[in-house]
């Protein structure tokens, strides 16, 4: 039996992911298959053994452009996929990783709510084009007096879709809030339009 790959990582660049593993000592190519996520962001439920093996819809890749392109080049459609890769279609072991590519549009307003005293509500609201996976966005309680200590951070662990997540944060009267994605290195995979 062959040796499979194995580290898989997905490497967000700039204008594209880039899909990276260590290649197998004794092979010249891999066959790479990919699923789309459904509207929930879950892969289909579908054995990855099946699925790596399938020659229709499986790339070949070789380790010449493998080493030309610095990994595989996802294409820059937007969503959610899960990779399969084998070294052979007929035996053989099939790994698998799931990452989002593409940019995403994440959509919402802030409506800020009179409150009692020293508080204050900010109601919500956030939709996305695509789904994505929970803990993908944070919002921090800015102090309106300046950046510094006062600041805090939480991160949402909801995934976003197209059905509108509603949260109503209380906030102390002299902090606003501002929505930001929680990693720095996937920044490049949103558009937010917050209002």
């Amino acid at each position: 039996m062959r040796e499979n790959v194995s580290d898989l990582r997905c490497v967000h660049d700039s204008d594209c992911v880039r899909l990276t593993f260590r290649w197998p000592i004794d092979a010249d190519h891999v066959y790479v298959f990919r699923t789309k996520a459904d509207e929930t962001g879950n892969p289909p439920a579908r054995p990855a053994a099946d699925l790596g093996r399938d020659p229709q819809n499986a790339r070949l890749l070789t380790l010449q452009e493998y080493k030309r392109r610095g990994g595989y080049i996802i294409p820059n459609e937007p969503g959610i996929f899960t990779f399969y890769i084998t070294t052979d279609l007929n035996e053989g072991a099939v790994e698998s990783i799931t990452c989002q590519t593409g940019r995403t549009t994440i959509r919402g307003t802030v409506k800020r709510k009179r409150g009692f005293g020293e508080y204050a509500t900010h109601v919500l609201t956030l939709t996305s084009d695509y789904p994505t996976a929970g803990g993908e966005l944070s919002y921090i309680k800015r102090c309106a007096y300046g950046a510094g200590a006062g600041d805090v951070v939480y991160s949402f662990q909801e995934p976003l879709g197209n059905v509108p997540l509603v949260r109503h944060i209380l906030t102390r009267k002299h902090e606003r809030l501002e929505i930001l994605v929680a990693d720095e290195s996937k920044r490049g995979l949103y558009d937010l339009r917050i209002k």
